[in-house]
């Protein structure tokens, strides 16, 4: 990776520490992160693993693509589970 480019990813993963923290940053990140990649739309989609609610954020997405992706409490997303301290 050259010089100006690890630049714009340390400069991202610092962005999606401070999402992490303030969320309301989300979309932000998902621009940067679509610019970086050189893509048209970015999908960021969280679940909670008790309730299985899960929140999405989109960029320069179609609203007919983004529909059926849009916040939901269904199945799980993934098998993952924390393990106990």
């Amino acid at each position: 990776m050259n010089p100006a480019r690890m630049h714009d990813f340390d400069g991202m993963v610092g962005q999606i520490y401070d999402a992490a923290v303030e969320p309301g940053r989300w979309r932000q990140v998902l621009e940067t992160l679509s610019d970086f990649l050189e893509g048209a739309a970015t999908k960021l989609t969280f679940q909670n693993a008790r309730t299985l609610h899960s929140e999405a954020n989109s960029v320069r997405m179609p609203p007919e693509a983004d529909l059926s992706l849009r916040s939901t409490t269904t199945r799980p997303m993934c098998s993952c589970r924390a393990s106990p301290g």
